[in-house]
């Protein structure tokens, strides 16, 4: 549809509440439009280089659309966009950005491998369960301190081991979200009884407090 009698349409809502309810609706789903395409263009698993000038077009895109973006504001929305986009194709994209070959960045990534290695073998033998607890009395001692150059490292690091210890978890139950996402969006879009689209509705929505037995 043509901007101009989107922008024509949208002026002569008379209700301001209006207006903003329709310029949403536009912005999700221009979004949603904008995940897929981004997805197709790089993918199931690009390679650095392939991902890299997917960003480089995508920032170019942004800017061209917005000139008067400030600072690094292009590419802190391509870190939002990225986000989402992993969120809504997280069985299908890479979880992270893809390695760059340079001999540069290979040795820093084997340097960084080694250290993670070092780091879980240091806690091979703590739980999650263990190392939430040592998380929440490291937080309470740098409450105490907030200064701690010791009382911050040790934050990092049980945040750092936690995380790649519960990263299987994290995957599984975002794959699994998805997937009853997908099963409830096809049975929407299938149902034509007003009345069961209308209770989903109540029981999905934030605002309304059910007690379901």
């Amino acid at each position: 549809m043509d901007k101009t009698i989107v922008s024509q349409a949208i002026d002569s809502m008379a209700n301001p509440a209006t207006q903003s309810g329709s310029l949403f609706a536009q912005s999700e789903s221009n979004a949603q439009q904008a995940f897929e395409v981004f997805a197709r263009s790089i993918g199931d698993a690009p390679t650095f280089d392939t991902f890299e000038q997917a960003r480089i077009d995508w920032v170019n895109g942004y800017v061209a659309t917005k000139p008067n973006s400030k600072g690094n504001s292009a590419d802190s929305a391509f870190k939002r966009f990225r986000a989402r986009l992993v969120e809504a194709y997280a069985t299908t994209l890479p979880s992270g950005k893809p390695k760059s070959e340079s001999e540069s960045a290979t040795k820093k990534r084997l340097e960084r491998e080694k250290k993670q290695a070092n780091l879980m073998a240091k806690h091979a033998q703590a739980t999650p369960t263990f190392l939430r607890a040592q998380l929440e009395q490291a937080y309470k001692t740098l409450a105490q301190d907030p200064e701690s150059a010791i009382g911050n490292a040790l934050v990092k690091e049980i945040k750092t081991v936690l995380k790649a210890k519960t990263k299987g978890e994290t995957e599984a139950e975002k794959a699994e979200l998805k997937a009853i996402r997908d099963k409830l969006i096809g049975l929407v879009r299938s149902c034509v009884d007003m009345e069961r689209l209308e209770t989903a509705i109540d029981l999905l929505d934030p605002d309304n407090e059910l007690l379901i037995s």
